[in-house]
């Protein structure tokens, strides 16, 4: 986004004192000043920051949004679009649409709108029932909404419906649940872990290992690996299951949690055991170990965009996936967006959030407060998108 040389300058910077009652339990200290907007725009396009040097100065948490001069502070973000949001639904915001998912006059209906603009382009009923997730799959031009619903006597049931991402066209159904693996390929389970084309919603091959979980490999595509609970690994062919090799990745007495794919080159598998919980990497090509690290019971992982985000009770931690080393910690109880780098938090009383990034050196960079709850963040290239009480999503773009 060009910078305009007639916009004026963000206000100069104050420190400011403050009681400690009266701060909110956790917070960090936050930056604002000339330049914080222009080093977001330049690490969401993914290039190098201008020089920090620009007249950045460290803030107390609760900071005047006036500045020594009197003028205003300018938020770098602008709300396009706000819509209803039931119980229940989900929403995905993507570089120029909004999807979100609610309860029509025959069962799950699916809305798109178009980016900045908030238009709406269309509604479609892909099946009955309650709308559970909303994924994007096949390179972005699918979305995979899971149904569930209940057969009286019967119980419950789950259904995955493809819909094409640009015209709500429904593509295929299949019955049960699919979570993408690539942008090709997906797994379905129950009974067994059955991996499904995500272009055809056809079954390629199942797998009868209970507990078992399929994770791509980021360094060699068509790829993935079947891990059982216990860490013993099966590196298959994505489309045909043909098994290329057998590896144990994990150590006797280990078992499995979860795999995650963070960066172009590593698997991560987060594991628990007799001598505490931990994550091990290894190389997306190679499955080589690169790097181990103890985990805190209980921590959330999530792959926030080229990093991984490992989430604590009192802070957030991101990891580069190659080494294992930390890129930025912020404490506070911040959550981060999967396509980070953004961060969210509400008070403790539910009445305020804050939309913020993170900085290398543990600070908290805050680019604007609302008088609502915020969850649920989504970040797609310039527009932010949170679930907000009491029952809307919305959606910021930032400013040109």
């Amino acid at each position: 986004m060009p910078h305009h040389a007639d916009e004026p300058p963000p206000p100069a910077l104050i420190e400011v004192e403050l009681d400690a009652g009266d701060l909110d339990p956790g917070w960090e200290p936050v930056r604002r000043g000339p330049g914080a907007l222009a080093r977001l725009r330049a690490r969401l396009r993914g290039g190098p920051p201008p020089d920090r040097r620009t007249g950045v100065a460290l803030l107390a948490v609760l900071v005047l949004l006036t500045g020594a001069a009197g003028a205003p502070y300018r938020s770098p973000l602008v709300e396009v679009v706000a819509r209803a949001l039931s119980l229940g639904a989900d929403f995905l915001v993507t570089a120029d649409r909004l999807y979100v998912t609610g309860d029509g006059p025959r069962g799950t209906a699916l809305t798109a709108y178009g980016l900045p603009s908030g238009r709406h382009l269309w509604t479609v009923q892909p099946a009955a029932g309650r709308s559970t997730s909303l994924l994007s799959a096949s390179g972005g031009d699918t979305l995979l909404i899971g149904v569930t619903g209940r057969d009286g006597a019967l119980g419950s049931w789950s259904t995955t419906s493809a819909v094409d991402a640009g015209t709500g066209r429904l593509r295929w159904t299949y019955p049960a649940l699919i979570e993408p693996v690539t942008d090709e390929v997906g797994t379905a389970r129950p009974p067994a872990l059955t991996a499904v084309d995500l272009r055809t919603g056809r079954p390629l091959w199942n797998a009868r290992v209970p507990g078992a979980t399929l994770a791509a490999l980021p360094g060699r595509p068509g790829t993935g690996a079947l891990i059982h609970p216990d860490g013993q690994a099966e590196l298959r062919e994505l489309r045909t299951g043909r098994v290329l090799r057998r590896q144990r990745l994990l150590a006797a007495g280990q078992q499995l949690v979860t795999p995650v794919q963070a960066g172009s080159r590593t698997l991560i598998l987060a594991y628990w055991g007799d001598a505490g919980s931990g994550l091990v990497a290894y190389d997306g090509v190679t499955l080589v170990p690169r790097w181990h690290r103890p985990r805190v019971a209980g921590s959330d992982l999530v792959a926030c965009g080229p990093t991984l985000c490992v989430r604590e009770a009192e802070s957030t931690v991101a990891l580069d996936p190659l080494t294992g080393a930390v890129q930025w910690a912020v404490r506070g109880g911040w959550a981060v967006a999967p396509d980070g780098p953004i961060l969210w938090r509400t008070a403790d009383d539910g009445q305020r959030g804050w939309l913020a990034r993170p900085a290398t050196d543990g600070a908290v960079h805050i680019l604007d407060s609302f008088p609502f709850r915020l969850s649920e963040c989504q970040l797609a290239r310039t527009a932010i998108a949170c679930r907000a009480a009491p029952g809307d999503v919305r959606v910021w773009s930032f400013r040109d």
